[in-house]
């Protein structure tokens, strides 16, 4: 091979390698934060598709939604905004999803999905949180300060009040009712048979008016009135809370009894995971909370009344819960006896 061959082919592997070197580093290039957040929500919804595979019949599908997910999901990546950039770690998920594959229960299977489903709804939630503090120009130095600032009830967004609308709508059904009724127009020189069939329909019309406002006034009263609901005779159902499944007659005491028990056998961080879920089934054992399957912490933080007081302890309970089952803060004997403590407190406080 000649010289200028030699140089030929040399430069050929020299262009090559800028080549491979350039597609390594756009792929390399960091995501925006909108596209971070698309992914998110796609990954909790391919995670939700994982429940609906039947038990022991698709393993091959299982298989690919995993691997989907962790496509979604990378382990980690750089993520850019206007406010800087942060390096995310979703290791955490790999484990979720091996584990989710290990297991050959389930209602295990379904706890570690609701339990993943609602760490990325957490994520998500911070970094909306994230991108409302940066665009109001205050700067991030202290991320547990920002996370304080971030979890006042001003920055909650509460569902609309419902009962003056409900009323609104049912004075307006009254309204209509009382316009479409008949009104008598008999006169003395009509014939007596018209009369007597004109009155008979109109007893007939109104008892069922009377007997539709009844039935309105039963499946509505309830819900305008809450103080007016009865307890259901009914035998009572399991419940499923931040995707743990709790027995029908278990109480909060009962619960918070097995988180002491946990606390004294050492293991902290599921202590305080045990009596946050006692303290949602005592906030929803007294009306101020609606329990549902689907409900991660921040929904059940949306649920709660203006009350200041009430929400601040909750509010510290929640992080608290947060930063030990979610996060690598250590658990120490002293963590379980401050969350007891503000666990008593919310619950001395009034809604």
């Amino acid at each position: 091979m000649t010289r200028n061959q030699n140089i030929k082919t040399g430069s050929a592997r020299f262009l090559a390698a800028v080549l491979v070197v350039l597609a390594f580093a756009a792929a390399a290039s960091a995501a925006t934060l909108d596209d971070y957040r698309q992914r998110l929500r796609a990954a909790s919804v391919q995670i939700s598709e994982l429940g609906g595979i039947q038990f022991g019949e698709n393993d091959e599908l299982v298989d690919t939604k995993i691997k989907a997910v962790l496509e979604t999901l990378p382990a980690s990546e750089k993520v850019e905004w206007n406010g800087g950039s942060l390096a995310t770690d979703n290791g955490w998920l790999t484990t979720r999803l091996s584990e989710f594959r290990a297991a050959t229960d389930i209602s295990e299977r379904n706890r570690i999905l609701a339990a993943a489903n609602e760490r990325i709804a957490s994520i998500a939630a911070g970094l909306e949180d994230l991108e409302k503090h940066t665009a109001a120009g205050t700067k991030d130095a202290d991320k547990q300060k920002l996370g304080q600032i971030l979890e006042r009830p001003e920055y909650q967004k509460l569902p609309p009040p419902q009962k003056n609308k409900l009323a609104q709508w049912l004075e307006e059904f009254l309204n209509w009712l009382a316009r479409m009724m008949p009104r008598s127009n008999v006169t003395p020189s009509a014939p007596g048979e018209l009369a007597s069939l004109t009155m008979v329909l109109q007893i007939v019309l109104y008892a069922i008016a009377f007997g539709l406002v009844g039935f309105l006034i039963y499946k509505f009263a309830p819900v305008i009135f809450p103080k007016l609901r009865r307890k259901s005779g009914g035998k009572k159902k399991d419940r499923v809370i931040l995707g743990e499944k709790i027995k029908a007659d278990a109480s909060a005491h009962d619960i918070f009894d097995e988180a002491e028990a946990l606390a004294r056998s050492g293991d902290i961080r599921a202590a305080i995971r045990k009596g946050y879920i006692a303290l949602l089934c005592e906030l929803s054992d007294r009306r101020i909370i609606g329990l549902a399957r689907h409900k991660t912490n921040r929904d059940y933080l949306r649920d709660l009344p203006k009350t200041p007081e009430l929400r601040d302890d909750v509010l510290g309970l929640t992080r608290n819960y947060e930063e030990h089952w979610y996060g690598s803060c250590p658990s120490g004997e002293s963590d379980w006896e401050n969350f007891r403590t503000d666990y008593r407190n919310a619950l001395a406080r009034k809604a």
